[in-house]
C-alpha cells in the first residue's frame, strides 16, 4: 500500500484542498497530479478572504464501509464515495486579525453556507470570540460555553496576568482562577503564580545562571533551579539542571533526587535514585 498526502494551491500558492488516501498501482509521476484513481481517506477543502486568511474549512472523512474500489474525491453520506462532513468557520477583522471562529460539526446533514456575521452560541454551534485591546494584544476569548478569560500584559507587551473564568465580584472557587507571570530583566519567565479561591496562592520560581563548577558552560541565560509549591512545607519540591558546553542539557535532578544522565553525543539517558538504585 502506498498511503500519500496530496495538496492543490490557488494561483496565489494557497493550499485550497489537502488528501489523504493510497493508491495501489501507484507507478508514474502523472499521479501525483489527480485523485481520480485514488482512495481518499479524508479531505479538506479552505476558501479564503482577499488578504489570504481562511474563512472556512470543509472536512471529509471516509466511511469506514465505503468500498475501496470507491476512488477520487470524497462524496457526501448518500453520494460515494461515501463521507461524513464537517464545517469550521472564521471572522477576521479589518487588519487580519480573528475574531471568532464557529465549529458546525456536520450542520444537521444540511447543506454549509457560510454566515457574514458571527452566529449565536449553541448546542449545535460552537462558537469561541476573541476582543483585543488598544495595543492589539488579545484581552478577552469567550469559548464555546461563554466561559470568559481574560488578558493582561505589561509595557514590553508580555503577558503578567491571565483570569480564567473571569466573573466581575465573582468569589465561587472555580471563578477568576488568576495566573500572574513575572520576568527576569532578560525577558525569561521568573515566577508563575496561580490562585484560586480554595487555595490561595501557589507559587512556582525559575532561576538562571550557571557556573563551570555545576555546567559546561557558565550563562545568565541557561535554567538552573525550577522551586514548585511544597504543599508539605519540606522545601524539597524543586528541579535542578546542568548543561554541557553547548547549553545542552546534560543533568536534571528531581525532586526525589533522581538523576537523569543524558548524553548528547550517543543519546542515550540514565536514571539513578539517591539511594543508587538504577531504575531506567
Amino acid at each position: 500500500m502506498k498511503r500519500f498526502s496530496k495538496t492543490v494551491y490557488d494561483i496565489l500558492g494557497r493550499a485550497t484542498d489537502q488528501y489523504v488516501g493510497y493508491n495501489l498501482s501507484f507507478s508514474v509521476y502523472a499521479d501525483a497530479t489527480t485523485v481520480v484513481n485514488d482512495t481518499i481517506l479524508e479531505q479538506q477543502t479552505m476558501t479564503y478572504n482577499q488578504i489570504g486568511t481562511v474563512l472556512s474549512t470543509v472536512s471529509k472523512q471516509r466511511y469506514h464501509n465505503a468500498a475501496a474500489s470507491q476512488h477520487g474525491a470524497l462524496g457526501t453520506p448518500s453520494a460515494t464515495p461515501n463521507a461524513r462532513i464537517t464545517y469550521l468557520a472564521s471572522w477576521i477583522d479589518g487588519v487580519g486579525r480573528t475574531f471568532g471562529s464557529a465549529n458546525y460539526g456536520t450542520n444537521g446533514g444540511s447543506t454549509f453556507s457560510r454566515p457574514a456575521t458571527v452566529p449565536t452560541r449553541s448546542d449545535t454551534i460552537l462558537v469561541s470570540t476573541t476582543s483585543y485591546n488598544n495595543d492589539g494584544e488579545v484581552f478577552s476569548t469567550l469559548n464555546p460555553q461563554n466561559m470568559e478569560t481574560r488578558y493582561e500584559y505589561n509595557a514590553a507587551g508580555r503577558q503578567v496576568t491571565q483570569i480564567e473564568n473571569y466573573v466581575s465580584s465573582g468569589s465561587a472557587a472555580d471563578q477568576n482562577r488568576t495566573i500572574w507571570t513575572t520576568y527576569t530583566a532578560d525577558g525569561q519567565v521568573k515566577t508563575l503564580t496561580a490562585s484560586n479561591a480554595d487555595t490561595g496562592n501557589q507559587q512556582t520560581k525559575y532561576d538562571y545562571g550557571t557556573s563551570l563548577s555545576n555546567s559546561g558552560v557558565a550563562s545568565s541565560q541557561l535554567l538552573r533551579f525550577v522551586t514548585y509549591p511544597d504543599a508539605l512545607g519540606t522545601g524539597s519540591d524543586f528541579v535542578t539542571y546542568s548543561y554541557n558546553r553547548q547549553g545542552q542539557q546534560t543533568l536534571v535532578i528531581d525532586q526525589r533526587g533522581c538523576q537523569h544522565a543524558y548524553d548528547k553525543a550517543s543519546g542515550s539517558k540514565g536514571i539513578t535514585c539517591r539511594d543508587g538504585l538504577l531504575v531506567g
